[in-house]
């Protein structure tokens, strides 16, 4: 009986007993397999990591576009960084431009990247951009092409290093940097990515970023798995770039990305 049905199993299969599928071979069928699978998942892993820098990209332009409205309607003036009225009354660049998102009811859901999943440690609403920081200092003030500093003004005139503010601009009450103070406005930075926890809608903490090291929060989300360690940096003219931290700063790297391509510093007003 045994035999019989053996019998009719290879012919079922079109192959003889003596080419009845080994354990060597059904093996190797499995390993194809379980390939193919893990292909499969790498390409909507791919997919979805692209997914969220271009979601990403997309929150940034038309963050770009409010501070574009914004800046018309004040003069020219771009938003603060963040300003300090008086120990009751203070304002950050994101409630500043708040009235004019695209949407018309607030830009709340353009304020995080879908990869910055990191929770805040106070509980409040998530915000992954933040400006690149102008810090007011003497030799950075009034806003000039050889600054070594961001266009975010960071303004808090009870701060001991701004003390020395009402001397330099004695005419304005709250002082402002202006479009036409910035020389290269496609190469100047205005808003870049800063997932970090204490990133918080319309706070003074985070509103700001310095340099490249404060972008990531490394322990909670790897830099690998976030844009493939780049970054995502709205130009003052509107134009996003997705680049390395090494782009940003100016370096001609040949180990890193493009060794062909003519890096510079982002991060700063100047032409140069």
């Amino acid at each position: 009986m045994i035999q019989d049905w053996e019998r009719s199993n290879a012919r079922c299969s079109g192959r003889t007993g003596a080419e009845a599928f080994t354990l060597t071979e059904l093996a190797v069928v499995a390993g194809i397999v379980t390939l193919l699978l893990l292909a499969g998942m790498a390409s909507v892993s791919e997919f979805c990591y692209k997914s969220r820098q271009l979601a990403c990209t997309a929150n940034l332009r038309q963050l770009g576009v409010a501070m574009s409205l914004y800046e018309r309607s004040n003069d020219g003036r771009l938003p603060l960084g963040f300003v300090e009225y008086n120990p009751s009354k203070f304002i950050s660049w994101d409630r500043l431009i708040d009235s004019y998102a695209t949407t018309g009811s607030g830009q709340n859901h353009l304020m995080s990247c879908p990869s910055d999943t990191i929770a805040a440690k106070s509980g409040d609403p998530r915000r992954t951009y933040s400006m690149s920081r102008h810090d007011m200092g003497r030799g950075n003030w009034p806003p000039a092409s050889e600054n070594a500093t961001g266009v975010g003004l960071w303004w808090a005139p009870r701060g001991k290093g701004h003390a020395s503010v009402f001397n330099l601009n004695p005419t304005s009450s709250v002082p402002a940097v202006r479009m036409d103070e910035i020389p290269a406005p496609d190469r100047t930075m205005v808003l870049t990515e800063q997932a970090q926890s204490y990133n918080v809608e319309f706070s003074f903490s985070g509103a700001t970023i310095d340099n490249p090291s404060e972008h990531l929060d490394t322990s909670a989300i790897q830099s690998s798995r976030y844009h493939g360690g780049k970054f995502n940096y709205l130009m003052v003219d509107g134009r996003v770039a997705l680049l390395s931290p090494l782009e940003t700063l100016g370096e001609n790297d040949p180990a890193y990305d493009d060794p062909a391509a003519t890096f510079q510093n982002v991060w700063l007003i100047r032409s140069e």
